[in-house]
């Protein structure tokens, strides 16, 4: 590899990161949500629902997203995400209904931003075929921190020139950089098919098509849709389990602080394991974590102690943490470059309902009337997951 090559993945991989954090502002959220409900008089679940559709339509964008690049290119994408964050933000600004906030957060800017995902992650990552998982986990790293990153910038804006100004401010920066990611972002070797030997050294290519009919496909959807909606219910109602814990303000933010930091710092580590191990045994090590976690969580529930729920904060962030970057090493191992942004937009896609797991703690929760009675349910879809991972290993033995 040369010099100008490898200058030239390094900018892809810099402004990737760059690119990432705005795209992980989807987080954010929660800034809005309670100036809106004091301002609009929404209701909490009214506002929780416009992130959890603007989380089903970034799984949209991102498989759409694949589609697009494969028939318009790169910069055609980036441009129309560019255009659908502009309309969604700045069109948020104009609500007074929160069917409005719907269509143009939870439509228009959850279908943008999963433009951005795939095409950031997929691109840059074809810039290190060989180390994909570990590329994808510092994206998906800078996703994660996109909020935190970007919190208290949007935090100020609220506070002094409200809500509309504030989106109107973030989604012209935010289309600014779609359309400088439409300049700078460039196609690999890989994907222009000129690295023909790092193309021909994987096992299989397969389309989208291809890639449903395969068992190992479906087995691990279902493994990922089981563990990340036990880490997304329990960081969901981080917290909230921190107050019924009596928590003082303080350790409630540490609390959901700790979680995030852990989920994001522990991305590109368990990317790393994904590209050096069999990825069917480090799916097994994620599961581990995250059932310890859990225990975790319940035991400070119910001996009512704060820190065993900041121990469990970072133990949960750190499993919960393994999940993004095992989809994008998956579909690149087991199913080849050539297709690797439409198959990947396909995995998200399918993976997309664990971001119910917030919800269905929050129905147990009202059901059983308390945390220490609800979390346990929490098991069972773990378990269910881990059930998994016996046909998962089976079948990487036979292939092997």
């Amino acid at each position: 590899m040369n010099a100008r090559f490898e200058t030239q993945r390094l900018i892809q991989l810099i402004f990737g990161f760059v690119m990432m954090l705005f795209t992980g502002v989807s987080y954010a959220w929660s800034l809005f949500a309670g100036p809106l409900q004091q301002d609009m008089a929404w209701t909490a679940d009214e506002t929780s629902l416009v992130f959890t559709i603007s989380i089903l339509m970034l799984c949209a964008g991102s498989l759409i997203g694949g589609l697009l690049d494969k028939r318009l290119g790169s910069r055609t994408t980036f441009f129309a995400g560019a255009a659908c964050i502009a309309t969604g933000l700045v069109g948020c600004s104009f609500a007074s209904e929160i069917w409005q906030m719907y269509i143009f957060y939870g439509m228009f800017a959850g279908f943008a931003i999963g433009l951005f995902y795939n095409n950031i992650i997929t691109t840059v990552g074809s810039w290190y075929p060989n180390r994909v998982g570990f590329v994808s986990g510092l994206m998906l790293m800078g996703y994660g921190m996109g909020a935190l990153v970007l919190g208290p910038i949007l935090s100020v804006l609220i506070s002094s020139f409200g809500w509309r100004t504030a989106f109107v401010a973030l989604g012209l920066a935010f289309a600014a950089f779609g359309v400088l990611a439409a300049l700078v972002v460039r196609r690999s070797p890989v994907e222009r098919g000129e690295d023909t030997e790092t193309i021909a050294a994987d096992v299989e290519q397969l389309s989208p098509a291809g890639v449903v009919r395969r068992a190992n496909f479906w087995v691990f959807v279902l493994w990922a849709i089981c563990m990340g909606g036990v880490g997304v219910g329990i960081i969901g109602h981080a917290s909230t389990i921190a107050t019924a814990l009596k928590a003082a303000p303080a350790a409630v933010v540490l609390a959901t602080g700790l979680m995030s930091l852990a989920n994001g710092v522990a991305r590109p580590v368990w990317g790393a394991f994904y590209d050096r191990f069999r990825i069917e045994g480090v799916e097994v090590a994620v599961t581990v974590v995250l059932a310890l976690g859990l225990a975790v969580v319940e035991a400070a529930l119910v001996s009512q102690s704060v820190a065993l729920l900041l121990v469990a904060a970072l133990v949960v962030g750190a499993g919960y943490g393994g999940v993004s970057p095992g989809i994008a090493a998956f579909v690149r191992t087991k199913f080849g470059l050539v297709n690797y942004k439409q198959n990947f937009g396909l995995a998200i896609c399918c993976i997309g309902p664990y971001a119910f797991g917030a919800y269905i703690l929050g129905v147990l929760l009202v059901t059983f009337g308390s945390y220490v009675a609800a979390v346990p349910y929490l098991f069972i879809i773990l378990v269910a997951g881990a059930v998994l991972l016996v046909p998962a290993n089976l079948m990487a033995r036979r292939s092997t």
